[in-house]
């Protein structure tokens, strides 16, 4: 993969509208689930691309505090750090093709129940 471009994905801690922060674990889901709309949708138009998490955590270099600075990820609220998730590489490939998935019937995977 010819990497283009590389996406911070970040989590900043913001109140809701009754003044409290949401659980991490929500705001990591709502992350990893817009990141999946995007690489879905660069998928689509023909890119490719991974996210990854090298060097996230407390003693990672993308915890730093030069690192947190620049991707504007150094503030916190309520006594909780903003977070730096890890990055999303965006590239193209000539073996993109090769790499399509083959899912099965969702009827094999999910049973519904009335």
């Amino acid at each position: 993969v010819n990497v283009q471009y590389i996406i911070a994905i970040c989590c900043k801690r913001v109140p809701n509208r009754k003044g409290e922060l949401m659980p991490m674990w929500e705001e990591q889901a709502a992350c990893a689930c817009a990141v999946q709309n995007l690489h879905l949708q660069l998928t689509a138009e023909g890119f490719c691309g991974y996210w990854s998490s090298g060097g996230t955590g407390k003693a990672g270099w993308a915890s730093s505090e030069a690192c947190r600075a620049l991707l504007h990820m150094d503030g916190e609220c309520q006594g909780e750090q903003d977070a730096v998730l890890g990055f999303f590489y965006v590239g193209a490939s000539d073996k993109a093709a090769q790499y399509r998935a083959a899912r099965g019937a969702i009827a094999e995977k999910v049973r519904w129940y009335d």
